[in-house]
């Protein structure tokens, strides 16, 4: 994993107290690109939560706004560019997962 990547899986691992393997961020790889909502969607899943924010903004408010905490915190990013389509981190050659 490039260290941007590995940083970001601790800390949302350790954020949510969740494990996430390498294959289950493989699985997150479109286009080469990794996006917010995507991480989000994950997050939730194993949290055995739904994203039911769509409907009731504020149900998984909280969980949205500490996701987009660590990302700001692991990669410098500003909190109001961390969206839902937001590339956090675009997988190439020089940034290997395993």
């Amino acid at each position: 994993m490039g260290m941007d990547l590995y940083e970001i899986t601790l800390e949302i691992e350790e954020t949510f107290a969740i494990e996430v393997s390498n294959e289950e961020i493989e699985g997150l790889v479109r286009e080469r690109d990794i996006v917010v909502g995507d991480l989000y969607e994950m997050i939730l899943r194993k949290l055995h939560l739904q994203d039911l924010a769509r409907y009731d903004f504020r149900m998984n408010y909280d969980l949205w706004i500490e996701m987009q905490r660590v990302l700001q915190v692991v990669t410098g990013t500003r909190l109001d560019d961390i969206r839902e389509r937001y590339v956090i981190i675009r997988v190439g050659a020089s940034c290997m997962l395993g």
